[in-house]
């Protein structure tokens, strides 16, 4: 009876641990200038980053959001009017692009490859703008 409860002890950590050792979790912030911004006087802008991301063996998935600066926004949501034949700037706030994706991630010491298909949207301050912020991505790394 000893030796049956060992056995099923160390097939319960087994089960418990394989799938952790092969797994990674990580977390993220990151920081980019974009040149030329209007939020501040020095004329730089920054988009903020965040990271989630999981691997297990090759299967690989992550959220990103970044906080994106009122000019970016407002260029990403503006269009053209065909019906009065000029173009509508959007709203002027800043606002998250989010962006969720899965795929395949390749581990070679030291380097990384990583292919991901996702979505993606663009959340603006206080829900204005109301137009089809959803899109589809592609990242290669």
């Amino acid at each position: 009876m000893k030796k049956l409860l060992v056995l099923l002890a160390a097939l319960m950590l087994a089960a418990v641990a394989i799938p952790a050792a092969f797994a990674e979790v990580e977390l993220g912030i990151s920081a980019t200038p974009v040149p030329g911004g209007q939020s501040n006087q020095g004329g730089v802008d920054t988009i903020t980053g965040f990271h989630v991301g999981y691997a297990w063996t090759i299967l690989y998935g992550t959220v990103d959001s970044l906080a994106m600066p009122a000019q970016m926004i407002s260029n990403m949501l503006g269009y053209w009017d065909d019906t009065q034949g000029i173009y509508v700037d959007g709203p002027y706030l800043p606002g998250f692009l989010n962006l969720v994706d899965v795929g395949v991630r390749f581990r070679i010491n030291p380097f990384i490859a990583y292919a991901e298909l996702g979505t993606n949207n663009i959340y603006v301050y206080k829900g204005v703008g109301g137009q089809n912020t959803w899109g589809a991505n592609l990242r290669l790394g």
